[in-house]
């Protein structure tokens, strides 16, 4: 059967915008952001993925909703009944402030934040297997599989003909296309740094961290999917100007900085965006496409400081985790795209 899936990240946005709320001067009732515009027919299998944090704030307002009467009542007196065929899935890392009451309207899957490495992958194939042969290939796997894997990895660099220069520091070795060879990260001579200070000042000397550490972020920057990345260090390290050198380097890339701070919220992100963006309607939603340049980065500065709820959520940190963004003056819908 067909299905349709929402995904929302409920504590991206305060709980009056996201049910509704009334205005104390005017007395005007402001309608939320719709949970329920995905409604499709009997038939249509709807699945409503709310992802992030959960606190007794918003989730007891959904708890009829995980009853068997299965249904809503908003701020404004209005009931929405859902049918059977509308199914919520909470994602979350952390129950300690779910209340009992709404822990046990639901069932929970646990998955270990633990690596899934090759053994585990090797037992679930089995359980797979006929019975018959299961303990077979199972005292083969442990005699002879296991140990012929250790020893591939072990030999691959001599089979490709590579030479890592120091094994005990891999990272100061990196992998060259144009020569096809590993070779080490070097320092740049004295000439070559001179004619770069004399032709730009502000040019970093690019030593053998710089240059591994550009060498990281480079494929970052220039990745088809522009994915986001989180660039973690020190005070004081040269992050931003690290960054600022690499973005430097790629004309088809403009920045969009945001100095963070304790009273940071989404809106002015969305302000920022708004100004450096043009804004194109789509049938998913509004798009924001830069202005200037091919492909835009927006930079967050100091995104530790957001001063988070008394749950410990971070309001800024959950509407950056959505893959939309939704105004909630609006109510309206942006998709940010890199195409």
């Amino acid at each position: 059967s067909a299905s349709q899936v929402l995904h929302c990240q409920l504590k991206a946005i305060p709980k009056p915008q996201l049910l509704g709320y009334i205005d104390l001067d005017t007395r005007e009732w402001h309608d939320g952001v719709d949970l329920t515009s995905n409604k499709e027919q009997d038939d249509v299998s709807s699945w409503i993925i709310c992802d992030g944090d959960i606190d007794p704030e918003w989730i007891e307002s959904l708890n009829s909703v995980l009853d068997d009467n299965r249904l809503l009542t908003m701020p404004s007196g209005e009931r929405i009944q859902f049918g059977s065929n509308v199914n919520f899935l909470f994602e979350t890392h952390d129950l300690s402030c779910a209340s009992p009451a709404t822990i046990s309207r639901m069932g929970i899957i646990f998955l270990s934040n633990e690596d899934v490495n090759v053994k585990s992958l090797v037992t679930a194939w089995l359980l797979q297997q006929d019975e018959n042969n299961r303990l077979t290939i199972e005292t083969f796997i442990e005699d002879y599989f296991y140990k012929a894997l250790d020893w591939v990895l072990k030999q691959i660099f001599s089979w490709a003909n590579l030479i890592v220069s120091d094994p005990n520091s891999p990272s100061s070795t990196y992998y060259n296309e144009r020569t096809h060879r590993l070779e080490v990260y070097e320092m740049q001579d004295d000439e070559s740094l001179m004619s770069d200070y004399e032709s730009n000042s502000s040019s970093i000397i690019q030593t053998e961290d710089c240059l591994r550490t550009m060498h990281y972020l480079s494929p970052w920057l220039l990745n088809e999917k522009r994915p986001a990345f989180l660039l973690v260090g020190p005070d004081g390290c040269g992050k931003s100007t690290l960054l600022r050198n690499c973005l430097q380097q790629e004309q088809t890339i403009s920045s969009a900085m945001v100095h963070c701070n304790a009273q940071t919220k989404p809106h002015h992100i969305l302000q920022k965006l708004m100004s450096v963006c043009t804004i194109i309607g789509a049938q998913s939603g509004r798009i924001l496409r830069p202005k200037e340049s091919e492909h835009l980065v927006l930079y967050l500065r100091d995104l530790s400081l957001p001063k988070p709820d008394k749950w410990g959520t971070s309001q800024l940190l959950a509407w950056l985790q959505q893959v939309s963004f939704i105004d909630v003056i609006s109510c309206s819908i942006y998709v940010v795209t890199n195409k």
